[in-house]
């Protein structure tokens, strides 16, 4: 077995080679999966009907009821969206509403 050594600076390599993120306002419809509450992370994901397989999305704790009741049902999430310049899709969304439909 090789041993193979990893730079420390490996992660700003890659950020470099992608480029910055951009950043648009907008919404997205998917199933919402997987909350991640520990250590005040506030985070979920979402399966987007159509695009990317899913979005990691961050929220204020003043959403959590809503984030809650969201699990394994399709909502409709809204604020700004990360997008890396080369990819069609978004990638992280900073969510402040979360909508339920009937």
């Amino acid at each position: 077995m090789t041993n193979i050594d990893i730079p420390r600076s490996l992660d700003s390599t890659i950020d470099e080679i992608l480029g910055p993120d951009q950043i648009e306002f907008g919404s997205i419809v998917g199933s919402l999966d997987v909350i991640d509450l520990h250590n005040n992370k506030n985070n979920f994901k979402v399966c987007p009907i159509v695009g990317a397989t899913n979005v990691k999305c961050h929220f204020n704790k003043d959403l959590l009821p809503k984030a809650l009741l969201g699990i394994n049902h399709f909502v409709e999430i809204n604020e700004s969206l990360d997008y890396k310049i080369a990819e069609k899709f978004s990638h992280f969304m900073d969510v402040s509403e979360i909508e339920i439909p009937p």
